[in-house]
């Protein structure tokens, strides 16, 4: 895993200044000074230099557990939590002095809990699972942790593998890779998801990741190989079901995921190209159609997700 320092002008250098050996990191979420990292068998915190540059080994790591899997990280006060669907639970863990400790809080789930995405608001932990085809509800304790099972809901809110569950303001937005579409789900008052969705894309991808900044959703077609760009409705906020309003060029062969949007710049991790492109925003928050730099690529590194700080620079 490695770090890079970005231009004044957003722009990205081709080389790394930073770098940590770490077996098959997927998933990235930074706090302040310290990068959660989840690998396949076990979460890790670093503790990042004033620089932002990484340590050379992990400041703290949960228990290895084989076969997690560990595949998205959501963050609460000081309580991380983590899907596992390996485990078939969403595993809480209670931050000491902001790292990771060894044990779990709490581990949740049935038999039907191979959640792959998570979301949280407003003290509710949203869980995506792809063998149960819906989103369960956790509702947080007093001490961060979750209950046994999530919330009953009835009728379920259904969806088609949900690879990404994303949180805007009321509204829950859900990636259903068998549908190949994005969906948006009303938040009830009483936290729990609308069972139907109020708006979706029509059939385009199976996307990745997605990313809304404004009033435009940015999807990564990964497939495809390109970013799509969504425009919501003016007024009534929902996803038009239609086409996307733009596209980057497409490269079959680059497997865009992680995206990040920052001062105009969209960044892109393209794990099929072992690098990382930045592309500038135009006013209307449409990206250019090539990238406007890109990091040199690293054999074998398939970036997958992306993370974003503010440090000094040295």
């Amino acid at each position: 895993m490695v770090a890079y320092r970005l231009g004044r002008d957003g722009l990205l250098p081709a080389k790394p200044f930073s770098a940590i050996s770490l077996v098959n990191p997927r998933r990235l979420l930074l706090a302040g000074d310290v990068l959660y990292v989840a690998l396949d068998d076990r979460l890790v915190s670093l503790s990042l230099g004033s620089d932002g540059s990484l340590p050379s080994q992990p400041t703290a790591e949960t228990r290895p557990r084989r076969g997690a899997d560990y595949r998205d990280l959501v963050l609460v006060g000081n309580v991380l939590y983590a899907a596992a669907p390996g485990l078939l639970r969403i595993q809480a863990f209670a931050l000491d002095q902001g790292h990771l400790p060894a044990e779990e809080l709490s581990a949740s789930g049935t038999a039907l809990s191979d959640y792959i995405s998570l979301a949280s608001a407003n003290g509710f932990v949203y869980a995506g699972s792809p063998g149960a085809a819906r989103v369960d509800t956790y509702l947080i304790q007093t001490d961060g942790s979750l209950p046994d099972f999530p919330e009953d809901q009835i009728p379920e809110t259904t969806v088609d593998f949900p690879q990404q569950l994303l949180l805007r303001g009321a509204t829950l937005f859900v990636i259903e890779l068998g549908d190949q579409r994005i969906s948006a789900f009303r938040i009830r008052t009483n936290g729990l998801p609308a069972h139907e969705a109020d708006s979706r894309t029509p059939s385009v991808e199976r996307y990745a990741r997605i990313l809304i900044d404004g009033q435009r959703l940015y999807a990564s077609a990964f497939n495809k190989g390109r970013i799509d760009v969504y425009a919501f409705d003016p007024v009534t906020d929902s996803i038009p079901e239609q086409p996307p309003l733009a596209s980057t060029r497409a490269d079959p062969g680059s497997f865009p995921s992680g995206m990040l949007i920052d001062g105009g710049v969209l960044y892109v991790a393209q794990a099929g190209l072992d690098r990382i492109d930045a592309y500038i925003l135009g006013s209307d928050g449409i990206p250019t159609e090539f990238p406007s730099s890109s990091t040199e690529p690293i054999a074998g590194a398939f970036p997958t997700d992306l993370a974003l700080g503010v440090f000094a620079t040295n």
